[in-house]
């Protein structure tokens, strides 16, 4: 008895399976509606939970986390930058003139303060303005400036304020050295060493 011969089936695709023919019955599908593709991913998210729960739970944990971290580190920074900013705005510059100023030359220096690119605002504080603000300081303690009778030992000043810059520390320092060589100026004070420490951050 000779045995059977089974045929072997051809591997190669026929004609009628040519790659434009397949591309058109996958067209042909109809598509899935948004629930169907949604129910899709949600069952294979489903079964991913079900096979490695604890590599889901980890990768929850680890996506939380980072995302804590980096709104942690965002907060902060701004923060840091509203609060420098802030000081900065804050700090002021107080030229101090001598008794000899002249009211002319008070108002050509606070013309030319008011020029500067730098300058944000300029107020002028005169002998007056300056003794009342210091006897509001003192509170109880005012009571000991009247010794000194119609005598006002405080000079006329002006108070500088700046517009925000990040060279905010080389602005102060250029405006003091330029402006402390008037001959009527007396004295320029600011706060170099908060100035300094900010300048560090």
């Amino acid at each position: 008895m000779e045995p059977v011969k089974v045929a072997k089936q051809r591997l190669e695709p026929q004609a009628s399976d040519s790659l434009s023919l397949v591309w058109a019955k996958l067209v042909a599908l109809p598509p899935r509606s948004e629930k169907g593709i949604l129910g899709y991913h949600f069952y294979h998210v489903f079964r991913s939970v079900v096979q490695s729960p604890f590599t889901f739970i980890a990768s929850v944990l680890t996506t939380t986390v980072s995302f804590f971290l980096l709104a942690l580190i965002i907060f902060l920074f701004q923060n840091i930058k509203s609060a420098i900013t802030i000081g900065q705005s804050d700090l002021s510059m107080n030229v101090y003139l001598s008794d000899s100023a002249n009211e002319l030359q008070i108002e050509e220096l606070q013309a030319a303060i008011s020029k500067e690119k730098s300058v944000q605002s300029v107020q002028l504080i005169s002998k007056e303005e300056a003794l009342e603000s210091f006897k509001k300081e003192l509170g109880p303690d005012a009571l000991l400036l009247e010794g000194l009778g119609n005598v006002n030992p405080l000079p006329v000043s002006f108070q500088i304020q700046f517009v925000y810059s990040d060279d905010l520390q080389n602005v102060f320092e250029s405006f003091e050295d330029r402006y402390s060589r008037i001959p009527f100026v007396e004295r320029v004070e600011y706060g170099r060493s908060m100035l300094g420490r900010m300048a560090k951050l």
